[in-house]
């Protein structure tokens, strides 16, 4: 009996190390490999025509109406296209599409496609008017009103520009023109506010109305802003993800084309040091981050029916085999998701867009599927952080050092 007993509690203290390991969180099940982004592949399998479905579209870019999403396909060179999928615009290796709801899936899995993505996430920055009037009277008596100097704002929509001209709020002649594929010109009106500002600011100055959503259509409209003769472009418009915050990245590239042609790029610093944190990974049960000790939350209060967007990223770039996810709760439900394959040769970025069911806490979890432990970025669209980060917060491409970057503190 006592040589049983000896040799279960031997044999229980030689397993012990691996008890031990096999406590640790099991590996999770392998992803599927896909050139669809993950939150795409959640949104596009909802109902395309419910309110809260068109709000996560257009918080993402992708909605092009009831029947067709706008997608970005990266590739060396464009694949022969389904029936009915529409080129809207290009550049080397990026290709902006319209294309059919039910045809998505297919594109993601034609030949040579690395990735079927939404377009670069971005929104307009929050302002007060309450802080616009800046003793511009001084500056104007002094003879300082921008006489002779032509001011493009490209922004995402002038709904109700005609008005503001019809009161004088702005000049009585304005340039106006859409790049973006939709035509449209008043989808929102924060230009129109940031075009109201630049007149009281500079009343002499003309006045250039240019609308765009997605980062090609940011190109083009500064490219013609070259072409016209403009001395400043107004760009009040944040970005995420595009770049790790360092003043590198694709949106950093044209603001960096505009001014090498002569014109200056001023840029709003953003809003966000509520809505930013940063840290370094540190391992909590299951692969989760800990924003604090003992908190794999990080919690934020969204009313019913907004909209919440997360955009993660990590100090890998421009491409990254360390692969970590994005996951929104409310409760223990995850309402929304983005787990993308990263295994080398796509960006370290997550992204989502939710729209809130109800009135409620809900909380963002970050979680490490492999790889190394990396610095951490999270910004949200407009919602502020329960941790959050004040160092670091300022947005792209305001980071640039070519742009010229505007911020309050108050």
């Amino acid at each position: 009996m006592l040589k049983r007993l000896f040799f279960l509690l031997t044999l229980a203290l030689l397993l012990f190390p691996a008890l031990q390991v096999s406590a640790r969180p099991p590996s999770p099940e392998k992803k599927v490999s896909s050139a669809l982004d993950s939150a795409l592949r959640d949104v596009l399998a909802g109902d395309a025509l419910s309110t809260e479905q068109i709000a996560v579209e257009r918080a993402l870019g992708i909605w092009a109406g009831p029947e067709h999403v706008r997608l970005m396909l990266e590739a060396q060179s464009l694949p022969k296209l389904p029936a009915g999928v529409v080129v809207e615009a290009s550049r080397p290796g990026l290709y902006q599409l319209r294309v059919p709801r039910d045809q998505v899936e297919a594109v993601a899995k034609l030949p040579g496609v690395r990735r079927l993505r939404s377009p670069l996430p971005h929104h307009p920055a929050v302002f007060s008017e309450g802080l616009t009037p800046g003793n511009f009277w001084q500056w104007h008596a002094s003879g300082w009103t921008g006489s002779g100097v032509r001011i493009a704002i490209i922004d995402t929509g002038f709904a109700g520009w005609q008005d503001l001209q019809s009161k004088g709020e702005l000049p009585s002649f304005v340039s106006v023109r859409s790049f973006r594929a939709d035509g449209q010109l008043e989808d929102g009106a924060h230009g129109s506010a940031v075009a109201e500002i630049v007149h009281d600011a500079a009343p002499g100055a003309s006045i250039h109305l240019y609308a765009f959503d997605t980062e090609i259509e940011l190109a083009d409209a500064a490219n013609y802003a070259r072409g016209q003769g403009i001395d400043i472009i107004v760009h009040s418009v944040s970005w995420f993800n595009t770049g790790p915050g360092d003043g590198t990245g694709v949106i950093a590239d044209i603001v960096r084309t505009a001014t090498a042609s002569g014109m200056l790029w001023v840029n709003s610093a953003g809003n966000q040091a509520q809505r930013h944190y940063g840290g370094v990974f540190t391992l909590g049960d299951n692969g989760r981050h800990l924003f604090a000790p003992g908190d794999d939350r990080n919690d934020v209060f969204v009313n019913a029916n907004e909209t919440i967007c997360g955009f993660l990223t990590w100090d890998s770039w421009p491409t990254t085999a360390d692969d970590y996810d994005l996951y929104l709760y409310r409760g223990d439900a995850i309402v929304g998701r983005s787990d993308d394959e990263q295994n080398g040769s796509q960006p370290p970025t997550e992204g989502l867009c939710y729209t809130a069911a109800a009135t409620d806490a809900y909380s963002f979890r970050i979680v490490r599927y492999t790889g190394q432990t990396r610095t951490l970025t999270l910004h949200t669209s407009a919602h502020n952080l329960e941790y959050n980060t004040v160092a670091g917060s300022i947005v792209q491409p305001a980071d640039a050092s070519e742009a010229f970057s505007v911020g309050a503190v108050f």
